[in-house]
């Protein structure tokens, strides 16, 4: 599924490169955390083995238009994966599913696909950038496990997730910056469905976790680094992100501007000399 929207992307990214001034193209690679709690009766074994779950391998892609140095707007796709082998005794799970004795193997996959409303808060767009941006979009979760190596259980959800991050960028090349970002999503989900030897239903989170709350957090936080791809048509003398443009064409000119104050502290000195020694000259001159 990554792969496919990642795919997606690039090549809606190449077909607007004709129509558009700025494209932003980030992919990266990380880590997130499942911010949901684990309830809190489970065996020493099964709470083990769901606190893996939490962790995974984070995949983001972003797809983006800059409006202006103010403000942009994209698509956004995350994919949060994380799995964990495990054994250990029946009790948790239903006995009519697994038994006594259980031998699990889990996959937990989360994938956020969402519209992103981007602002830029450094005015310093020579070398260093920091990107805000917010979202919110369509949340899929899936935990599906095998038992005893031939029962399957899979738990879903579909809901709305509310994201936001925070990106540090470095220029590499005129088109290429280093990306480290931060994000975070929000999302509550009060019902699963269920599918497993006993058919498919749907399980309040309240029977889900036992009592222990009324609705789930499907979110996470995140840390991920990778690269960000300016797609550029060529840039007019004047435009925003011209060479010559914003913090680096005014950097430019107050170099300028100094360099014309000293050759000018020059051209004073040098004048103080001559008249100096002309005075010098004609005092001689005068007293002979």
């Amino acid at each position: 599924m990554k792969h496919f929207l990642f795919l997606i992307l690039t090549c809606l990214s190449i077909s607007c490169y004709s129509q558009f001034r700025k494209i932003r193209l980030n992919t990266s690679v990380g880590f997130g955390f499942l911010t949901g709690r684990i309830q809190s009766d489970l065996s020493e074994d099964v709470e083990k083995h769901f606190k893996k779950l939490k962790f995974g391998n984070l995949y983001e892609v972003d797809l983006g238009y800059e409006v202006n140095d103010v403000w942009g707007f994209g698509l956004f796709f995350s994919n949060l994966h994380s799995d964990d082998r495990a054994n250990f005794d029946g009790g948790f799970f239903e006995e009519a599913l697994v038994g006594t004795s259980v031998d699990v193997d889990s996959e937990v996959e989360l994938n956020y696909m969402a519209p992103k409303l981007y602002f830029f808060l450094s005015e310093d767009y020579d070398k260093h950038q920091l990107v805000g941006n917010f979202s919110i979009g369509y949340l899929r979760y899936e935990n599906n496990s095998l038992y005893n190596g031939g029962t399957s259980r899979s738990v879903s959800a579909n809901t709305l997730g509310l994201g936001v991050g925070l990106d540090y960028e470095y220029k590499i090349t005129p088109f290429v910056y280093f990306n480290s970002r931060f994000t975070a999503l929000v999302s509550f989900v009060s019902e699963f469905d269920v599918k497993d030897v006993n058919g498919e239903r749907k399980v309040s989170a309240s029977d889900f976790t036992n009592g222990d709350r009324d609705r789930e957090n499907l979110g996470y936080i995140g840390l991920t680094v990778g690269v960000r791809v300016d797609i550029d048509k060529p840039k007019k003398e004047g435009e925003y992100g011209a060479v010559n443009d914003s913090a680096s064409f005014e950097r430019k000119k107050l170099k300028e501007i100094k360099g014309l104050k000293q050759l000018r502290k020059k051209e004073v000195r040098d004048i103080k000399k001559l008249r100096n020694r002309q005075i010098k000259e004609l005092r001689k001159k005068t007293a002979s």
